[in-house]
Formats: C-alpha cells, structure tokens, sequence
C-alpha cells in the first residue's frame, strides 16, 4: 500500500501543538494523498498494553504524529473538533519495505 497509485484519495490533515493553556492550537488544514480504510481492529495504543477499538486505518505518504487529525475528503475548517468525521489519530507507523527503499505509513483513527 505504499505505492503512490494507490494512495488515490484525498485526507485532510491537521497539526496539533499545545496552546499554552492546556489545550491544542491547530495548524492550517493541509490536503494528503491517502488512502481510507473503515476497518475495526484492537490495537496497543502508546506501546503500553492500554488496548483500543480503531474503527479506520487511513495510509498516507508523509509521516504525521499521534495526536493529529485527519479528515476523508477537503476540508477548509480551522478546527477539526468542530467537524463531524475528523477523527483523531491514535496511533501511527511507519515500517520499511523488504528492501528498505520505501516505508508504508498508517495511522489508526
């Protein structure tokens, strides 16, 4: 799946970065090439044993971190919290292929 023709739909990304006031201030909306799955899997969430029920898997070609937001589709909206169906990103990985020329990435909503 990390081949740049299959990562043919459009998702769009939201940096998150702490406000100062305990919360997050959000980066400008930024529009990846992915890939979104709806796919229910358990996962270990933070490496921790803390399990979690990640209802979509969404493959993209840059690395993002956990925490973000991503969103299937264009969007233009400065918070993604706001927005019915930006999810939050709760796990992210990146792993090299056979010959370690490319990686696959997936973050898990």
């Amino acid at each position: 799946m990390s081949f740049p023709r299959a990562l043919n739909q459009v998702v769009t990304h939201w940096g998150t970065t702490p406000d100062g006031f305990g919360g997050f201030a959000f980066t400008a909306p930024a529009a990846l090439n992915g890939r979104w799955q709806k796919k229910r899997e358990v996962i270990d969430r933070f490496g921790a044993g803390q399990e979690y029920v990640s209802t979509a898997q969404v493959f993209i070609d840059v690395d993002i971190i956990e925490g973000d937001y991503l969103f299937e589709g264009v969007s233009t909206d400065t918070d993604p919290t706001l927005l019915d169906g930006a999810r939050r990103i709760e796990k992210f990985e990146k792993l090299p292929d056979l010959r370690n020329l490319d990686h696959q990435r997936k973050a898990y909503l």
